[in-house]
């Protein structure tokens, strides 16, 4: 899916995600300036912000590397995110 990130507080910390399908997403977002492969953290952007086209909330960090720019001079980005699915249970041969 296409559509714009917003950044949050460095407080939050260098790996937080926030994506409409919850927690434990894992995701390869893309920017003008590069992409990163992050697990999403938290549910977000708020159902409103959705509705306007925003399809992820990101580290200040992954902002940053994504846009090549001061995250406060652009406060939204236009990206890419794709969802990586996640490897199939594998059997351990303990199973009776």
């Amino acid at each position: 899916m296409t559509g714009l990130a917003s950044f949050v507080e460095p407080a939050y910390g260098p790996r937080y995600l926030a994506l409409p399908d919850g927690r434990g997403v894992t995701v390869r977002i893309c920017g003008p300036a590069g992409c990163v492969v992050r697990t999403s953290t938290d549910a977000g952007p708020d159902r409103a912000m959705q509705r306007a086209g925003r399809v992820a909330d990101l580290s200040f960090v992954d902002f940053r590397h994504l846009c090549g720019c001061d995250p406060w001079s652009r406060g939204v980005l236009r990206v890419t995110v794709t969802a990586i699915p996640s490897p199939p249970e594998t059997s351990t041969g303990d199973e009776r």
